[in-house]
């Protein structure tokens, strides 16, 4: 079970954990055996601010061929991982049109005054 700021998580709890979380879900106590017969990627869920209970199914794990932690590590980094100029070329082409927008812009409010 994880739970943050109301938010609650509930991953295959025991029986007796699940007749304690079911009410601070949103589930009735006569159903809390449904907390504890979730299978892989199963999970119930209460959201702080939308509520619940939600029964949604967790997306299916990455597969990689890498094997151990270091080989997966470094397939991740292969995968997601950028060189620093690359990455800050990109930045400042994008801050760079966001100053020429906004220099058009002051140039088109300064000719109408």
């Amino acid at each position: 079970m994880l739970a943050n700021v109301g938010t609650i998580i509930a991953f295959q709890p025991g029986a007796e954990d699940a007749e304690a979380i079911a009410p601070e879900i949103g589930l009735r106590k006569e159903n809390a055996y449904l907390l504890s017969q979730l299978s892989r990627g199963e999970v119930w869920i209460k959201h702080a601010s939308y509520g619940g209970p939600y029964h949604p199914r967790l997306l299916e794990p990455i597969e990689t061929r890498a094997k151990g932690r270091e080989a997966a590590l470094k397939q991740n980094a292969l995968r997601n991982m950028f060189p620093r100029k690359r990455v800050e070329d990109k930045i400042n082409r994008f801050l760079g049109q966001l100053r020429l927008d906004a220099h058009r812009a002051a140039q088109a409010s300064f000719g109408r005054m």
